[in-house]
């Protein structure tokens, strides 16, 4: 995927979640299924924190460093992990996975505001991507931020990211659903 779609399928999952979600009441944007599962808002707070762990990490790259790890000698495994997340967070994949604490929403009382948060997230998101062409024809890589041994090409990050969000998308239209 080039940097143009990625760009235009975020700006289209901004404004999708702002469609569906933003005219709901408090109350049902944190609605719950059952106790084990998010509300709408937990969900939209998951992606925010997810991305905005993923940004030092981006930015380091694109200021030239380099994961630190020695595995890095193992250029076969950036495309491994790369391809294994993308795998976890395919918006096909239903099965569910358990979150790093890291990316855990919190418990407290979000409201409507929380699609303002996600509109300048993935506004930051764009920026970063514009800027990332260089790094990106190099094939500049990244740690996750959940774990500083795993790597993969920023490239992927990023769809890594915009799968992610659709995925959650659905997760949250689900929570929707079951409103009625």
């Amino acid at each position: 995927m080039n940097n143009e779609k990625r760009i235009n399928e975020l700006n289209e999952l901004t404004s999708k979640f702002n469609k569906t979600f933003s005219s709901l009441t408090p109350e049902q944007l944190r609605w719950k299924p059952n106790p084990k599962s998010w509300s709408i808002t937990q969900v939209v707070e998951h992606i925010i924190k997810t991305n905005e762990a993923y940004f030092p990490c981006i930015r380091e790259t694109l200021n030239g460093n380099t994961p630190k790890t020695f595995l890095i000698n193992f250029p076969f495994l950036a495309k491994f992990f790369g391809n294994l997340l993308l795998k976890f967070v395919d918006p096909e994949n239903v099965k569910k996975i358990k979150t790093f604490s890291i990316f855990a929403p919190s418990n407290s009382e979000l409201d409507v505001s929380i699609f303002e948060k996600l509109t300048a997230n993935n506004s930051e998101l764009i920026n970063i991507i514009t800027s990332s062409k260089n790094s990106l024809e190099n094939g500049a890589l990244i740690s996750s931020p959940a774990s500083s041994h795993i790597f993969y090409n920023m490239e992927t990050a990023f769809d890594i990211l915009i799968a992610h969000e659709k995925r959650h998308f659905n997760q949250a239209k689900k929570v929707l659903n079951s409103l009625n």
